[in-house]
């Protein structure tokens, strides 16, 4: 009886070892798995970016496949000047480079309307003079200032927000390249609007200290 007790004993220790064992080694397995992943730098499927540039690339990567997804797209200047509301045509206007379906607002942009200066073409010069017409569309971008800017930039969220807005695409032109990338002209304007925020932003503090 003793003799049986002891095997039973010892059976039972050699199970409890290696279930411990077995649990161990998948332990080991699955640390070495998961390093393998993250050496290949993928997180949940997703390539991760190593540095600022690959970061903005895969960004802008996203970028263009959201905006293909969503209709989105490149637009002419040619297509953008026949969206006036006239002959059942929608009624779009771009700021900044971005173009928007606007047709939901046409008693403010349609024909003869307050606001339909506005329609068929990118005016962003106007936004910052305030000179809706064509002398307005002849300032010079390049030129202005950061406050200036601003006022766009104002109007560009504006359209952006508006629940009764679309974002159709990007105008080809001054603002975006045939690829859809930024020209000069527009990260000029970006890098103006950025300075005044900070700007802004500095002050603030200032102001909020000597309180």
């Amino acid at each position: 009886m003793t003799t049986n007790k002891g095997l039973k004993l010892f059976d039972l220790k050699s199970r409890v070892c290696n279930n411990h064992f077995v649990k161990r080694v998948m332990q080991i397995l699955f640390i070495l798995v998961l390093s393998s992943i993250k050496s290949k730098n993928f997180a949940f499927g997703e390539e991760k970016c190593t540095n600022e540039q690959q970061c903005s690339t895969i960004d802008e990567k996203k970028t263009l496949d959201s905006s293909v997804s969503s209709t989105i797209r490149l637009i002419t200047e040619e297509e953008l000047s026949t969206k006036n509301g006239e002959n059942n045509n929608p009624i779009w206007l771009s700021v900044l480079g971005e173009v928007y379906d606007v047709t939901a607002g046409s008693h403010y942009y349609g024909t003869n309307a307050s606001y339909s200066f506005f329609a068929a073409k990118d005016a962003s010069p106007c936004f910052a003079s305030g000179k809706f017409n064509e002398e307005g569309l002849k300032e010079d971008l390049m030129a202005l200032k950061p406050k200036q800017v601003k006022e766009i930039e104002h109007w560009r969220e504006f359209y952006e927000d508006h629940e009764n807005y679309i974002l159709i695409g990007y105008l080809v032109g001054k603002f975006y390249d045939e690829n859809g990338k930024a020209t000069k002209l527009l990260k000029r304007c970006r890098k103006k609007l950025k300075y005044l925020i900070e700007k802004e932003n500095k002050e603030k503090q200032v102001q909020a200290k000597e309180k």
